[in-house]
């Protein structure tokens, strides 16, 4: 709900009002199932947030331009360059979609990655995610953390970062309480 109030909030603030007023339209390309389901998504929630909001969801053809088309990744490791660079990076793999511009913006990320300091990381990462943000070219969709659960009375579980991942069912034996 929280969400859905800042969004509300920003779309109503956009160009003084007047996309919120007036609406857009706008057509999304999508390149696989995952991104057509994603634009599917924003299309819903686009139009229960304003009607006059039209998002069209179309495979992507070379042939014709879109101005948004969806980009996904999903980091591997709890390490904030893995996600940044990807999308922000313009000698990522995803730099000639994402089109984000600015050497400055590279040489944040790349002082970020050698940096050691935690708090100079930081402030080095934030920059950049600033000037992305300014540069307005995504809509980012975040996606919650794939959490395993198990039962209480169950042990034995092997955690993702171990290797081979996942659960074993060879070591699973019942919970000494």
């Amino acid at each position: 709900m929280q969400d859905l109030v800042a969004a509300e909030s920003h779309c109503r603030a956009a160009h003084d009002g007047q996309a919120w007023e007036h609406g857009f339209r706008l057509i999304a390309a999508y390149g696989n199932w995952y991104g057509k389901l994603v634009l599917e998504l924003l299309v819903q929630d686009l139009l229960r947030l304003n009607p006059k909001f039209v998002l069209e969801a179309v495979p992507n053809d070379p042939s014709r331009s879109a101005p948004l088309a969806y980009v996904g990744a999903q980091s591997d490791a709890p390490e904030p360059d893995d996600l940044l660079r990807t999308f922000y990076h313009s000698e990522s793999p995803l730099a000639d979609q994402a089109g984000f511009e600015g050497e400055q913006l590279n040489r944040w990320l790349d002082a970020a990655q050698l940096e050691f300091d935690p708090q100079r990381r930081a402030e080095l990462y934030a920059r950049a995610v600033a000037e992305a943000e300014r540069q307005g070219r995504h809509i980012v969709l975040p996606v919650p953390d794939l959490v395993d659960i198990y039962a209480a009375d169950i042990a034995g579980t092997a955690g993702p970062l171990q290797p081979g991942g996942g659960l074993l069912w060879k070591d699973l034996r019942r919970a000494e309480h």
